[in-house]
């Protein structure tokens, strides 16, 4: 988890006036703000913010007071342009929720069976405090089969996170194209 620094400025007109701008509209919001705080980052700052881990704390300069926050979620449209940003506000030791993304290892020896990992979740919800939050969760898949399957409940978690998407969900599958299956019946 990094901490990297980001200047917003408050805003008060429309998200299309301001993106008509060159800028991107967002919204900052958390337990201890009376009210959610609309705002604007340049194109600059979000480019540098793409660069970071999901899990980062992230440091907003918003007139002059910095809060730790992190990003809750990221509009992108059609095209993968980001057009809306939703900041959380943290305190390092404040237990939230935050989806992570899941990294799968050991493909290449999955393909040198004739078999690929279908993916159907890119990322899971886990709870926990702010600071301790991996950047992803790496699942080793080299030694699956045909038909083997990646539930939620079946990754390891660092100490201290739980999961919050149900346990049972199917993140991934172990698939094969039609010759594979057919040799195998063979």
């Amino acid at each position: 988890m990094t901490n990297v620094a980001f200047n917003i400025s408050e805003r008060n007109e429309s998200g299309k006036v301001v993106r008509r701008r060159g800028e991107i509209p967002c919204v900052l919001y958390g337990e201890h703000l009376e009210k959610p705080i609309s705002a604007k980052i340049t194109r600059g700052e979000v480019d540098k913010l793409l660069t970071c881990a999901k899990s980062s704390i992230l440091s907003l300069n918003l007139n002059g007071t910095t809060e730790n926050c992190v990003v809750k979620e990221l509009q992108k449209d059609n095209y993968g342009k980001v057009i809306h940003i939703d900041f959380q506000y943290v305190n390092k030791d404040e237990n939230i929720k935050l989806g992570i993304p899941v990294i799968y290892t050991g493909q290449g020896l999955l393909e040198s069976k004739r078999l690929f990992l279908e993916t159907f979740l890119s990322e899971v919800e886990l709870y926990g405090e702010a600071d301790k939050f991996p950047e992803n969760i790496e699942f080793d898949v080299s030694t699956f089969n045909y038909g083997d399957t990646v539930l939620a409940g079946d990754l390891k978690l660092e100490e201290g996170m739980k999961l919050v998407t149900n346990s049972d969900v199917v993140l991934a599958k172990v698939d094969g194209n039609n010759a594979v299956e057919e040799d195998t019946e063979e």
